[in-house]
């Protein structure tokens, strides 16, 4: 998810009192390790190493600075480690150990969560354990590492990189669009837009693909064909999106919230990678969801890669014409601040409709095509 949607690492683990329950437990586990109990008891340890593992840990996922203030750098920390030998054996028990630590101390079991974990440790033990396995021949100056959920963050000499002040707004005005939108679809609650709570249910497969009125476009299994004025079904795999060739009929059709949402995530996706990836997606290759839970994820996806995209790049690329190449908009002939406005005002626009056809769903007898006279 988005650095404004979704909190850092350190804060859905629960703040300084988890990452004390967890160095804790983790402790623990390496101490009960017939291999990891040797280091983990030797009478040279710091007395206050469970205290002081707490604030490491909570520094890298986002907690605050605690730990390089008060103990060191990452040099220290390599340098500890360093020159002993092989420790591979160790450095997978160890990561074996940091998992089981997180049942321990009641960390939260989601999915993506325990993945950003264990991409963690693993790039924790291979950067400390066993990067300096025959010497101590370390740089100075290394800076604590820090990590997110998408993995390890872009450092400058001891902090992210900052992002371009131009660009500030824009990017807060994406997280709050996208925010509001993955609120409006997954509950429990959505701002009214004066601070309100107003309740919200996770939308239904139903929903995702209501047909309001005859002769909508939508996302449909490649099996059945495209809907009515369309010829052909955009995308990779069973699920395929309403198009037509070469151009699409005008009026436009009426198009489902699966057909939106499939739009704006394709668009996400699609211009990040023309931005800073491969720059070979198409909208033959991007992969539609046929449910609501797949196509939420897919466009929480889809936001945090153009968002990273976006964090990537420094004040100079926001005047280059060109920056992003996405093949389906004017992208190669726009300077790349007009770009990244235009896919502001796509994710609000769409994000209204969505939220519109949510109500209207409900409004209806239990999705009940309207009417029109």
């Amino acid at each position: 998810m988005l650095g404004l949607m979704r909190p850092t690492l350190y804060e859905f683990a629960g703040g300084d009192d988890a990452f004390l329950a967890f160095a804790a437990a983790l402790h623990a586990r390496c101490l009960a390790d017939p291999e990891l109990n040797h280091p983990f008891s030797h009478p040279g340890q710091h007395p206050q190493h469970v205290e002081r593992l707490a604030a490491y840990l909570a520094e890298t996922m986002g907690g605050p600075p605690r730990y390089s203030g008060e103990c060191g750098d990452q040099s220290g920390l390599v340098l500890l480690h360093s020159g002993n030998g092989d420790m591979s054996d160790l450095g997978r028990r160890f990561a074996g150990c940091f998992m089981l630590a997180a049942d321990d101390a009641g960390w939260p079991d989601d999915p993506g969560f325990r993945a950003a974990l264990r991409s963690y440790i693993e790039s924790q033990v291979d950067e400390v354990a066993l990067s300096h396995p025959d010497d101590s021949d370390v740089p100075a100056g290394l800076p604590i590492p820090q990590w997110s959920w998408e993995g390890p963050q872009r450092l400058g000499k001891n902090r992210p990189m900052a992002t371009p002040t131009r660009l500030v707004p824009l990017l807060e005005q994406f997280d709050w669009a996208c925010l509001r939108l993955l609120n409006r679809m997954t509950g429990p609650e959505v701002d009214s837009g004066t601070g309100t709570p107003i309740a919200a249910s996770f939308m239904t497969d139903d929903e995702y693909l209501w047909e309001p009125v005859p002769g909508c476009w939508s996302v449909r299994r490649r099996a059945d064909g495209p809907g009515p004025g369309a010829n052909v079904l955009r995308g990779a795999g069973e699920w395929g999106r309403d198009s037509a060739e070469p151009e699409h009929p005008y009026p436009p059709p009426f198009t489902t919230i699966a057909w939106r949402l499939s739009h704006i995530s394709e668009m996400l996706t699609l211009r990040a990678d023309y931005t800073v990836g491969g720059r070979d997606m198409t909208s033959e290759s991007y992969r539609n969801s046929g449910d609501a839970a797949g196509a939420i994820r897919a466009f929480s996806a889809a936001a945090q890669a153009w968002r990273e995209a976006l964090v990537s790049i420094d004040d100079a690329a926001l005047d280059m014409v060109g920056r992003s190449s996405y093949p389906y908009g004017s992208d190669p002939e726009d300077v790349f601040i007009d770009t990244v406005w235009w896919v502001n005002q796509e994710i609000l626009h769409h994000g209204a409709e969505i939220a519109l056809l949510r109500d209207l769903y409900r409004a209806s007898a239990s999705g009940a095509p309207f009417s029109i006279s």
